[in-house]
């Protein structure tokens, strides 16, 4: 007899925690409606999601990237491992290599008028590391066109 009660007065107590439990978590989801950071610390809460700090907690850079080094290369052999192994042979059929059919055995230097059309139709465009403004340096072509030609001309 006494078990009999204690039964219903657990079922009871569990059906009445449960109930409370729910309109506790309802009401902080209704509160939290439009703020998607609190919806889903609230979710990861209810889901039991814990959360790991993002860093380790010690503070030596080199320990750190070696850290960090070895995570990742852990992951890619992981995965790696995981994948069956390539069909070589099917790769080779899906994409077969094209025969050469040119070669590339003879060039003919630029001459100095075609580095100078070249550098003139190019666009005027600079940046702050270049060493000197791209403007001034289609101005000054005539006394400069040595330099960028030789360059080209360099093996």
């Amino acid at each position: 007899m006494h078990a009999q009660a204690f039964d219903s007065a657990a079922k009871a107590y569990c059906a009445d925690s449960d109930k409370a439990n729910s309109s506790y978590h309802n009401k902080l989801i209704t509160e939290a409606v439009g703020n998607q950071a609190t919806l889903c610390k609230i979710t990861d809460k209810l889901l039991y999601n814990s959360t790991f700090p993002v860093l380790p907690s010690y503070a030596p850079p080199d320990t750190l990237t070696q850290d960090f080094s070895e995570f990742f290369t852990d992951k890619v052999t992981t995965i790696l491992s995981s994948l069956p192994p390539p069909d070589l042979q099917t790769t080779s059929e899906l994409f077969p290599e094209p025969p050469a059919t040119s070669f590339l055995s003879d060039f003919t230097l630029l001459t100095t008028s075609k580095v100078h059309d070249l550098i003139k139709k190019s666009p005027i465009k600079s940046c702050p590391l270049d060493p000197i403004p791209t403007d001034l340096f289609k101005a000054s072509l005539p006394t400069l066109l040595p330099a960028p030609t030789a360059v080209f001309h360099h093996p």
